[in-house]
């Protein structure tokens, strides 16, 4: 796999996050298209300092993949938790590791944060699916939500690729 790194969307990526989230919804056979413009955009994302988040990996020097994520803090837990929203890797670059470098990269972030969780939804047919198990997530069956536990005493399992 060649080097990858990771970079925050800026300003200057609003085509770029549109075109990713125009992809996900092509390739997870969404029936609509996403009502995202600029203007949603520009407000959610950069108007709103800490509410979203969205993180590009980078490989050769484009743009092969993207999460979006938030985070919500937890009274009965006291710690925060990282909620993926998206987590996409262009279909042309799979199945060399990038979906688990950005996986990697988001325990990393979540540790520096202070997130004991991070939680996202998938697909139904990902249920029983060796790839989410393979990353150490568990599934909460009533709740329809894939997790994995950060350890938050322990240092992040992932440090090799920069942020």
């Amino acid at each position: 796999m060649q080097p990858i790194t990771f970079r925050k969307a800026s300003e200057r990526d609003i085509p770029v996050v549109l075109y990713f989230l125009n992809q996900w919804a092509h390739t997870s056979g969404q029936k609509h298209q996403p009502v995202a413009n600029e203007q949603m955009v520009q407000e959610h994302l950069f108007d709103r300092p800490g509410y979203m988040e969205i993180v590009f990996v980078i490989q050769e020097g484009e743009e092969v993949g993207f999460t979006q994520y938030t985070r919500r803090f937890s009274f009965m837990q006291g710690h925060y938790t990282i909620l993926v929203q998206q987590l996409f890797v262009l279909p042309a670059h799979r199945g060399n590791g990038i979906g688990k470098a950005l996986f990697g990269y988001l325990l990393h972030h979540a540790h520096a944060q202070d997130c004991n969780l991070i939680e996202w939804q998938a697909d139904a047919s990902y249920c029983n699916s060796t790839y989410f198990q393979s990353l150490g997530a568990k599934y909460k069956k009533h709740e329809k939500l894939f997790y994995l536990q950060v350890a938050l005493e322990e240092k992040p399992l992932y440090q090799n690729q920069k942020a």
